[in-house]
């Protein structure tokens, strides 16, 4: 659900969206509009992901350690949750 060059396009029958992962609120939007467009969500390629400053360990910032734990930990599980959600419907 990300694209950086464009927020939203469709490309070989798959869509990206830009969607901040550190907020459930707006992720659910995403998957929203998703299930919206299409009327289901077949596959998640879950891979949000951000490096952070390189630096040692004594040195390195607290907030920027929960920036990269707030995006790359809690930021895949919000997608998770709200895809699956979402794809369970189908399941049931």
């Amino acid at each position: 659900l990300f694209d950086i060059v464009s927020p939203s396009v469709v490309q070989d029958g798959c869509s990206f969206h830009s969607v901040d992962v550190t907020s459930p609120e707006r992720v659910n939007e995403a998957v929203r509009e998703v299930v919206e467009r299409y009327g289901r969500i077949d596959f998640l390629f879950n891979n949000a992901g951000y490096q952070g400053d390189f630096g040692k360990t004594d040195e390195y910032a607290s907030a920027e350690f929960a920036k990269v734990t707030s995006i790359n930990v809690n930021g895949c599980y919000h997608v998770l949750n709200a895809v699956s959600r979402a794809m369970s419907i189908w399941l049931r």
